[in-house]
């Protein structure tokens, strides 16, 4: 009775056939004892068990032994509860097996908590699991924040440095221009010194115009907008001019400088001369500033199908491993006392890198500290299939001379100039070469004043040959000028002057219909040379 009150039992044949069923198991299974009595104990099955959990369990039970375990059961409306079971065999007089009794505590709410911790042990688990990526990446956003910091910690003590350079290299020019332009205004100065001064500021011009021209093609570059042309030359001419232009700083310093071949090289390549020259220039430029004994060598070779090779070979004072570090990077040089020394932002190589691979190649040094150091460039060549090979013994025919080196003489005399100009220094400059030129120039400070001339002029029978139109000038810019001396029905030649030096500011001059560009400073060669050029294209036309 005891056990009939506290558990559930249940007493079938060795088939399985229910013989005896007390309240509990009828209470719990949901049916009546008379529906039970007589019905295999497959009734109960929940379907969760697989097949072999029942062979296991009748595999104990046929061979006499107790069968413990944990049994999920379905009640009479679908509901699942589960039992803890134990189902012992008992024996006839014979000795055989007659029955089972099955005795079964419902741990139902015992299994769903189970259930329920098991849930939230599986959460706190993907709980941990996430708070230890978050952590991994936490950890690694923690050491890419200290590197992009020490990066830029970096950056900045380049740049600061680069700052303190250009200081220097902008400071120095200019105490040179103003101190001997305040010595051209004492009149007692004799012509010589005189001479002497004019030159020296024209030298610290040139050099502050080509450190911002270097400042530009950074940026230029930088900003995706270095336009590279391409074009059918012979590069070596371009290395020739290079080993001219470069031999007068080679004798002062008492190093040689010379041009080898290595192999044969194709007598025209496609690419952009004047980029190219650039490099070589700062390559074979740096090779001779700092080698002070033996000399300097440009080896040629070509690397079929379409590989230029420039090496520049120098005897110089070398690198060590953690001078080349970074050595390409804008605003760094080798080592900051060089640029007390020699001069220099530390742009000249980040630039022809950049060149170089916009080239089609790309820049590698090698150096040891006492053994000199080897740059070499590669560049593209393009389709060279069908072009000549120029053998190393074969001598290479001599480049024209440079035009700013050998200017003709340009003369505009009868020619009408309309000068658009609202800085009175450039005023009085242009004006000055054009007049010794032969030309008669009138000078207007806006686009306004300029419109207004030129219809004066045609009104007059004595129309304007050419006009130099600033493009940034008050009341009216030479851009709405030039659109609107085109509206008018005017032909003549347009020339734009700016101070801007991007390639889009050239096809906006363009497309407001000027006919060329000239970016300022412009030199006095260059300013005649395009007036020239655009008469000249403009006479033909006629």
């Amino acid at each position: 009775q005891a056990l009939n009150n506290h558990a559930i039992v249940a007493v079938t044949d060795r088939d399985g056939t229910i013989t005896y069923a007390n309240d509990k198991f009828c209470a719990i299974s949901g049916y009546d004892r008379d529906e039970l009595l007589g019905a295999n104990h497959r009734i109960l099955n929940s379907g969760i068990h697989s097949k072999s959990f029942f062979v296991e369990m009748w595999r104990t039970i046929a061979a006499g032994e107790v069968w413990t375990g944990e049994i999920c059961n379905r009640s009479k409306d679908g509901a699942l509860y589960w039992v803890d079971t134990t189902i012992t065999p008992i024996r006839g007089a014979d000795g055989r097996i007659e029955r089972y009794v099955a005795v079964r505590t419902d741990v139902t709410g015992l299994k769903e908590s189970e259930q329920r911790l098991a849930a939230y042990a599986e959460d706190l688990l993907a709980v941990q699991d996430d708070l230890e990526e978050r952590s991994r990446e936490l950890t690694v956003q923690s050491e890419a924040l200290q590197a992009a910091r020490r990066a830029a910690d970096a950056a900045s003590r380049t740049k600061s440095e680069f700052l303190a350079n250009m200081s220097h290299e902008i400071r120095t020019p200019m105490t040179a221009i103003l101190g001997y332009t305040e010595l051209l205004l004492d009149p007692a100065q004799p012509p010589d010194e005189r001479a002497r001064a004019i030159e020296t500021i024209r030298r610290n011009g040139e050099h502050l115009l080509a450190l911002i021209n270097d400042i530009l093609d950074l940026s230029k570059i930088e900003a995706g907008r270095m336009d590279l042309e391409r074009l059918s030359f012979d590069p070596l001419r371009v290395v020739m001019d290079v080993e001219s232009l470069m031999s007068a700083r080679a004798a002062e310093k008492g190093i040689a400088l010379s041009v080898e071949r290595r192999t044969p090289v194709p007598v025209s390549i496609t690419a952009d001369p004047t980029r190219l020259r650039q490099v070589l220039v700062n390559l074979v430029g740096n090779a001779v500033k700092f080698t002070g004994e033996g000399g300097v060598r440009i080896v040629v070779s070509f690397e079929p199908p379409s590989t230029l090779r420039f090496e520049v070979l120098d005897t110089g004072p070398g690198m060590t491993q953690e001078q080349l570090d970074g050595i390409f990077e804008a605003f760094q040089q080798a080592d900051s006392s060089v640029t007390r020394k020699h001069g220099g932002t530390g742009l000249g190589l980040a630039i022809s890198r950049r060149l170089a691979e916009s080239l089609g190649g790309g820049i590698t040094v090698e150096s040891e500290p006492g053994r000199g150091s080897a740059f070499t460039l590669a560049i593209d060549t393009g389709d060279v299939s069908g072009v000549r090979l120029l053998n190393p013994d074969e001598p290479i025919r001599a480049d024209d001379a440079r035009p700013d080196d050998h200017e003709a003489a340009v003369d505009l005399s009868g020619v009408r100039v309309l000068l658009a100009e609202d800085g009175p220094d450039n005023q009085r400059l242009l004006s000055h070469h054009l007049r010794k030129a032969g030309a008669t120039v009138t000078v207007v400070e806006t686009g306004a004043d300029a419109l207004e001339r030129a219809q004066l002029a045609r009104d007059a029978g004595e129309p304007y040959d050419l006009v130099l139109m600033d493009m940034q000038m008050p009341v009216m810019d030479g851009y709405t000028a030039t659109r609107e001396l085109r509206a008018r029905g005017y032909t003549i030649p347009v020339i734009a002057l700016t101070a801007h030096a991007m390639t889009s500011d050239r096809a906006k001059c363009l497309a407001a219909g000027c006919d060329d560009y000239a970016s300022k400073p412009i030199s006095r060669a260059a300013l005649l040379r395009v007036c020239a050029e655009n008469l000249a294209r403009a006479r033909a036309a006629a």
